[in-house]
């Protein structure tokens, strides 16, 4: 659990569902998981050359 987000990982196949407090859900496929989390990390906090302001930067 991750404040507001519940996730879990599927034990057969290892895909990863993300639900939210209103019911919504995203089903992350496993061969995917990394290129996902790589784009949102790199939105969030770009990457260490850029010169661009971010999120949490």
């Amino acid at each position: 659990v991750a404040e507001e987000y519940l996730i879990r990982k599927f034990k057969d196949g290892g895909n990863y569902i993300i639900i939210d407090n209103y019911g919504d859900f995203l089903i992350l496929d496993r061969d995917n998981v990394d290129s996902v989390f790589s784009t949102i990390w790199s939105d969030l906090y770009g990457t260490i050359n850029e010169e661009i302001p971010y999120v949490l930067n």
